[in-house]
């Protein structure tokens, strides 16, 4: 059976870094972006399981970014990464087609959950940023 290919965006390359750490047993890295503008090519290219990407990224959004994916046709989930908990941001993003919502300083506990919650189909947030 193959991993599941995960791509990684986030303009902060120690997070990309401590993700990579995280999902390296259990996924295969499909690549990474800094910057909104460049994860839309990429992913098109890559054609990804699942998109980790920031909210605030540099060119393009977060928000902007998983328009214009899904726009392209991707069928790639797409799980938030944020320092925010505020719970109109969690449902900005689920309305620009989130199935997962994680804050950044949970990643270790949360971050496999949400991808293995967003491959079975369903959602998930970060239990902190459920208020």
């Amino acid at each position: 059976m193959t991993q599941p290919r995960i791509f990684i965006a986030d303009d902060n390359p120690g997070i990309v870094d401590r993700i990579c750490t995280i999902l390296s047993a259990e996924f295969e890295l499909a690549g990474t972006a800094q910057d909104g503008r460049s994860l839309v090519t990429e992913v098109e290219k890559h054609k990804p399981d699942v998109v980790i990407l920031d909210i605030s990224m540099p060119l393009m959004n977060g928000l902007e970014a998983a328009r214009e994916i899904q726009a392209a046709g991707s069928n790639a989930k797409l799980i938030f990464l944020s320092l925010h908990e505020d719970p109109a941001l969690v449902r900005a993003c689920f309305a620009e087609g989130a199935t997962g919502y994680v804050i950044k300083y949970q990643l270790e506990p949360d971050l496999i959950h949400a991808i293995n919650e967003a491959l079975a189909g369903n959602s998930f947030i970060s239990p902190i940023a459920r208020h």
